[in-house]
């Protein structure tokens, strides 16, 4: 964001509903660039563009519901009370069912707790958006985010990898006994086999290497 002039701070800044903004921003500059010429891709993959920046403040506003929509007052006030009337009662009813002390006070404790802890875990799940230890990282997920966003503007991101031009074929690396890269080779099979309509298919080589199944069509007598 600091990279946008003054004025378009300076206005991010006096906004409220910045997410909205950036996001109006971020449409605007795609329709400038398609129609200047940068984006010069299909218009269903341009599409997807405007599609997943849709999704993102759908998401955006189903955050903002759990963190701005209030748990219901009455309920949670019916809650702690029906909590508090339960640990007062158990204890009188875990005498009828046992006839030792130890046994009343420590299934009581137990049953208490349980409710209590399962409450509390609750209260906590209610807001995932804080300060508190059990909230989401939120600035290391940003810090994700934006190392990505970086290796995506980096310069080998905007190359595209090509084939070189002294690469060994595969044919010759499996023909030769001595070649130091036939060591990854795990296993070859050939085999000839026959489609539904009954034509014949050619010799398949299937190479297993670091970890991965290559299917490649080499005739045989290349291989050999």
């Amino acid at each position: 964001v600091e990279g946008l002039d003054s004025d378009s701070l300076h206005f991010l800044h006096e906004e409220e509903c910045k997410v909205e903004l950036i996001v109006q921003w971020f449409q605007s500059l795609t329709v400038e660039a398609q129609a200047e010429g940068v984006l010069t891709i299909a218009p269903p993959i341009l599409s997807r563009i405007f599609q997943n920046m849709s999704n993102f403040l759908s998401a955006y506003n189903s955050a903002y519901r759990v963190t701005e929509v209030p748990y219901p007052f009455p309920y949670m006030q019916t809650t702690e009370m029906l909590l508090l009337f339960h640990w007062l009662v158990t204890p009188a009813v875990m005498c009828t069912f046992t006839s030792l002390p130890v046994w009343t006070g420590t299934f009581s404790f137990l049953v208490a707790l349980i409710y209590l802890s399962l409450n509390k875990i609750a209260t906590e799940l209610e807001d995932p958006f804080g300060r508190d230890v059990n909230d989401l990282n939120l600035d290391e997920m940003q810090a994700e985010m934006n190392k990505r966003l970086l290796m995506l503007m980096s310069k080998g991101a905007n190359t595209s990898p090509k084939l070189s031009t002294t690469a060994t074929p595969i044919v010759q690396i499996l023909g030769d006994k001595d070649h130091p890269h036939r060591a990854v080779t795990q296993s070859i099979q050939l085999w000839d086999s026959d489609d539904q309509d009954g034509n014949t298919q050619g010799p398949t080589t299937s190479l297993v290497k670091s970890g991965e199944e290559i299917i490649i069509q080499t005739p045989v007598e290349e291989v050999v």
